[in-house]
């Protein structure tokens, strides 16, 4: 951890001056997801408890609970451990049932929303993540998106090649969404990508978010393609919907700017299928 972080955390946790409330949500989520990180250090053989205490300077019994995922250490004790884990040691969601991976770790939001067609869940994760929960294919896209992006963030139109980064993930649909329209209601898929099976591998081409037959599936698009393309900023999300008839649908969902000939606005929209549990 670094020092500046490691004094941001004294103050709050252990001067107790709440008017640094702002950081307080922050602090949080780090000591939870350092916890886990030590957890999962030990979790996976790398080294046992009292030996992780030894190291550390610590009384095994400080380190009570670390066989659990839901550890929480203190300040201190983080600032101890971090200083004997491998700073290369890599943290990797837990597998469950073969596919199902485990991103609760990596949640930094969450809204949910429900109609009478249907039940959304949609999760935002950590965006330096992404390696770690899809280092096969959503990190590549990632990668590549930032080394062709200029200084706002987005990819210019005319290097962008959209079945270069379908070879990237070739498991995910890549589709492309003008949204010059100022109104959400006028964004529509300039480019559809059917291959990944999605409402019978219709080709939804030309198709409008407004056309959606339900406002939770609008809302839900509408709100983050207008980041993406107002604020230039990438978007990693968890989406999980139940509809009305019973069937079930899970994707990791990666947003990332254009900039578009003429002056449109346009978003990149990867969407991989993929089961999670959060």
């Amino acid at each position: 951890m670094e020092w500046s972080i490691y004094f941001i955390c004294c103050a709050i946790f252990c001067m107790g001056k709440v008017m640094i409330g702002g950081y307080a949500p922050k602090v949080r989520v780090m000591l939870e997801r350092g916890g886990f990180r030590c957890h999962r250090f030990v979790a996976e053989g790398y080294i046992s408890r009292p030996d992780l205490a030894r190291h550390a300077g610590l009384a095994n019994g400080t380190l009570k609970g670390i066989e659990a995922s839901d550890f929480f250490p203190s300040v201190k004790t983080l600032h101890a451990l971090e200083s004997v884990i491998p700073v290369d040691y890599q943290l990797y969601p837990i597998a469950l049932n073969g596919e199902l991976i485990d991103v609760s770790h990596y949640v930094e939001g969450r809204r949910f929303a429900s109609s009478g067609r249907l039940e959304s869940e949609k999760c935002y994760l950590d965006r330096e993540a992404v390696d770690r929960i899809d280092g096969s294919q959503m990190a590549k896209i990632r990668r590549a998106a930032e080394q062709l992006s200029g200084r706002d963030g987005a990819v210019p139109e005319k290097q962008f090649d959209r079945l270069v980064f379908k070879s990237l993930a070739p498991e995910a649909a890549v589709h492309v969404v003008d949204v010059t329209d100022p109104r959400p209601e006028g964004f529509v898929y300039e480019v559809w990508d059917s291959t990944t099976g999605w409402r019978d591998s219709q080709d939804l081409t030309g198709y409008r978010v407004s056309d959606a037959s339900d406002t939770v599936l609008m809302d839900c698009t509408f709100e983050d393609f207008k980041a993406c393309r107002d604020l230039r900023w990438p978007n990693f999300a968890a989406i999980s919907r139940k509809f009305s008839n019973g069937k079930e649908r899970q994707f990791l969902r990666y947003l990332h700017p254009i900039s578009g000939s003429h002056g449109s606005l346009k978003v990149l929209c990867i969407c991989r299928p993929k089961e999670f549990h959060t």
